[in-house]
């Protein structure tokens, strides 16, 4: 077992200061490591809507796409060569992207894992996506004694922020799920999207949790990602405002009106837009001397949907939303 010690960082007790902390960085892990996180282990039994008990920090993990049955690999980098998770069958990779983290797999004994980061939110980071899908072993017990995968944000006072926060449980009728073996369901790739206007400049905490029943005997793991605009896997931190992406009106029945950045306007671009299952529904290349296009997206059926537009080594997303016409 790889065992990889870094110390737990949180800011629930001492507060940390917001000159300690960077903006967001390699929100979604693609530079294929865990840089910039920190992550634990621990058990289930007391609550599933946590915290867990008997923790433990560092990061637990054997290779990159271990195997489920893997006791040892807590923490995992996934890469698109990982496949299709073999019970929802849906990428183990968030579409657009080339790595996730799997926290978790189908060993039970209580286990649970942890990944944080803390981070101050920049001037370009006030939208955060948050991208998850999530496998849950159902063991037909109370709410509080199910599997369980749980999103949390905290502000530098440790107080949660309500838009940031996302508990799911396993059993009964949970909304998103579906079964593939029973008692085993999974929720395929979604996004939380968190407006964090209100915290720029201060320090925030991103923590993602996945782990098995109380009971010992059924597991929950989950696929992580997120996407946050100051990023430096997206584009430099300096730059980031500079070279964002700006898509209006967003959501929209219809058209999509995109301004590309002013470093993307004098070469062609490549773009394509792919749904959450990674199809592609449009692509292209826009040609050098505008910075302005449209996409029509009047056929496409309701939902979320990626952009992305590449030219040289610069690559950028944005997310669009489709609603009824």
């Amino acid at each position: 077992m790889k065992r990889i010690l870094t110390p737990l960082i949180t800011i629930a007790f001492p507060l940390l200061a917001t000159a300690q902390l960077p903006v967001c960085t390699n929100f979604g892990f693609e530079d294929s490591a865990f840089t910039g996180w920190t992550g634990s282990i621990g058990d289930n039994q007391t609550s599933s809507s946590g915290p867990l008990n008997n923790i433990v920090t560092g990061f637990y993990s054997t290779v990159p796409n271990a195997p489920l049955n893997d006791p040892n690999a807590r923490h995992t980098i996934m890469t698109t060569a990982g496949g299709t998770d073999p019970c929802g069958l849906f990428p183990v990779v968030h579409p657009g992207g080339q790595y996730s983290v799997r926290l978790g797999g189908t060993t039970p004994n209580y286990q649970g894992e942890i990944i944080e980061q803390a981070f101050v939110v920049g001037a370009a980071d006030t939208i955060l996506d948050i991208y998850y899908a999530v496998v849950l072993n159902d063991g037909g017990h109370a709410p509080t004694d199910q599997p369980y995968f749980n999103i949390e944000m905290f502000d530098a006072a440790s107080a949660a922020i309500p838009a940031g926060t996302l508990l799911l449980n396993a059993g009964g009728s949970v909304p998103g799920f579906s079964v593939c073996i029973a008692p085993t369901s999974f929720k395929p790739w979604d996004t939380l999207s968190v407006n964090l206007s209100a915290f720029v400049g201060t320090a925030v905490t991103l923590r993602f949790t996945a782990a098995g029943c109380t009971q010992s005997g059924h597991y929950g793991y989950a696929y992580v990602d997120a996407n946050c605009p100051g990023s430096a896997t997206t584009v430099g931190m300096a730059e980031s405002m500079y070279r964002r992406v700006h898509v209006n009106p967003n959501p929209s029945a219809g058209n999509f009106a995109v301004t590309l950045p002013e470093t993307m306007q004098s070469v062609d671009a490549q773009y394509r837009v792919f749904d959450i299952s990674g199809k592609t529904v449009s692509s292209g290349t826009h040609p050098a001397g505008t910075g302005n296009m449209l996409i029509d997206g009047s056929a496409w059926s309701n939902g979320f949907y990626f952009l992305e537009i590449g030219s040289g080594n610069t690559v950028l997303r944005e997310k669009l939303v489709k609603t009824k016409n």
